[in-house]
């Protein structure tokens, strides 16, 4: 299969395949000569690229560290709740190596550049978390972290407010409501901050539809 071109994570396929060379265990696999886009050239094994096991040269988790530990010396919080949420959240989305990495970052999460350089920033947007049962939770499920997308909420209140448990009846048509939202072209976090602050969700849909918020 022709991998020339192809974008695998920060590694931009420029030639190739190789053998590659030697005896042992790798002595049979291909490798792809590959860039990164922080301009290193590098060989790259074949299966590792389509596997997903080698997505950078290893900039994007230095980048990752470094950023997690940019604020350390300034603001004094770093062993406090909230700095270890901001840097949990930094962690599944940039971190390759993370384990729920795929599910965040892998999937396109990101971390708004506000609150990526700055756990400062974050804190004074988020506020103290109000107990040991919040946990940050995201608006819009496929949004970003972001201040206008995220909000502390229980555990019990993420799943009972789960976009995929929402569902909306229309004209006798029954979809949840992030797939409403899709339909009508209304972002979906600003359907959901309507609906946390208790407004219908047939209501809070009508509202943008008809054009009476912005």
């Amino acid at each position: 299969m022709a991998h020339n071109g192809k974008r695998f994570g920060r590694w931009l396929v420029v030639a190739g395949p190789y053998q590659h060379a030697g005896s042992g265990r790798g002595a049979a696999r291909r490798k792809w000569q590959c860039r990164c886009d922080c301009g290193v050239v590098r060989a790259v094994v074949e299966v590792y690229l389509t596997s997903g096991r080698s997505k950078s040269c290893g900039c994007a988790r230095l980048e990752a560290v470094a950023a997690i530990g940019r604020d350390h010396r300034t603001h004094g919080m770093r062993d406090t709740p909230e700095y270890g949420v901001w840097k949990s959240m930094k962690q599944r989305c940039l971190d390759v190596n993370h384990k729920t990495y795929q599910f965040y970052g892998g999937r396109g999460i990101t971390v708004c550049e506000r609150w990526r350089d700055s756990f400062q920033d974050f804190y004074d947007d988020m506020g103290p978390r109000p107990s040991e049962s919040h946990q940050i939770e995201r608006l819009d499920n496929c949004g970003p972290y972001a201040p206008y997308n995220c909000e502390w909420s229980t555990r019990y209140a993420q799943v009972r407010n789960r976009r995929s448990n929402i569902y909306v009846t229309i004209d006798d048509v029954t979809k949840c409501v992030a797939d409403w939202a899709d339909q009508f072209g209304i972002p979906r976090y600003r359907v959901y901050v309507r609906i946390r602050r208790g407004m219908d969700p047939i209501a809070a849909l009508e509202v943008f539809n008809n054009g009476n918020a912005a």
